[in-house]
């Protein structure tokens, strides 16, 4: 499956910052990162704190959904139910 425009933009920018420091992460930095324009990065996230905020909730749904999949596949484990507790707990 394809990745969509978001998800790209969220990888350049994990990559930017795992080169860098958060602090110094720049919007075009990750516009480079991402082969395209600030503008058009812009587009997408009106700032660095909304494509960081973004990029936080869309890394906690993969995790959640990687999580849900992993209790479903193997339901019947004790670890399971520890999966299913901490998923509890997380939403």
């Amino acid at each position: 499956m394809s990745k969509t425009k978001k998800e790209q933009i969220f990888d350049a920018a994990a990559s930017t910052i795992l080169k860098k420091r958060l602090s110094q992460l720049t919007l075009q930095q990750v516009a480079e990162h991402a082969n395209m324009t600030k503008a058009g990065l812009l587009y997408h996230f009106s700032s660095k704190e909304e494509l960081i905020q973004q990029m936080n909730e869309h890394a906690i749904l993969c995790f959640r959904q990687q999580l849900e999949t992993y209790q479903e596949t193997y339901k019947h484990e004790k670890s399971a139910l520890c999966t299913r507790i901490y998923i509890g707990h997380i939403t």
